[in-house]
């Protein structure tokens, strides 16, 4: 992007995203909202469907305000994640409009007793598979007769993982009735493993997999994860 001195444009990380700031200096909010305009838009071009809002706050209050508008409904089934998913939607202002339930299914009977999970495949598997991940989605979306269910499994550590599943290994389920959408987290690339930044990303994770369904946007391979797409 070529160097301007007014409007400035600067970047800031944070845990699992990027912020992008404009800043336009002008006599009044007017002229200064009218200098910015253009690189907001230079930003966004550059940047396509990476870019999940202009002046909003979180990932999860885009998520809401699209299933309201479009009058659909979410539910969530959680292992690793503890319930983040649940818990940030559920931040947002007017989502028990949209939010029908949320369930921490941290033990495999859980997921079998509640989710319906096959005790079958946990034995065969284990919790942490795409399998899974797909079946908890598919399970709470139908317990609660919602639009869309995620479910989620994972290993967030600092303990728990092996050479065939290590510590950020996460499988993250989308199911809206009729497609199943599969994203795995996959430490292969050195990521940090870290529990708390592990289990932010896959709700980030979960929560872009909605969005771009809810926008109809493609699915994309996020840097230093694995993604996978898998039909029903």
């Amino acid at each position: 992007m070529t160097e301007n001195k007014n409007p400035t444009v600067a970047t800031y990380a944070a845990t699992n995203e990027m912020y992008v700031r404009v800043t336009a200096k002008a006599s009044t909010k007017k002229e200064a909202q009218r200098l910015c305009k253009p690189m907001v838009r230079e930003v966004c071009n550059r940047l396509g469907d990476a870019v999940y809002g202009i002046d909003v706050k979180s990932l999860e209050e885009v998520v809401v305000k699209s299933l309201t508008e479009q009058k659909m409904t979410l539910a969530t089934a959680e292992s690793c994640t503890g319930g983040l998913v649940a818990k940030r939607i559920t931040d947002i202002p007017g989502s028990s409009a949209v939010f029908h339930m949320g369930a921490v299914t941290y033990s495999n009977d859980i997921k079998t007793m509640l989710l319906g999970v096959p005790e079958e495949l946990l034995r065969k598997k284990g919790a942490v598979c795409p399998e899974v991940a797909a079946a908890m989605a598919k399970g709470v979306r139908e317990k609660a007769g919602a639009d869309f269910g995620i479910g989620i499994t994972g290993i967030a550590g600092p303990d728990g993982g092996t050479a065939e599943k290590p510590v950020g290994l996460i499988y993250i389920g989308l199911c809206d009735g009729c497609s199943t959408w599969i994203r795995e987290l996959n430490p292969k690339n050195g990521y940090i493993r870290e529990r708390s930044f592990l289990r932010l990303a896959a709700a980030n994770n979960a929560l872009d997999m909605l969005r771009r369904r809810l926008l109809g946007l493609p699915d994309i391979e996020v840097p230093a994860f694995h993604h996978e797409r898998r039909g029903k």
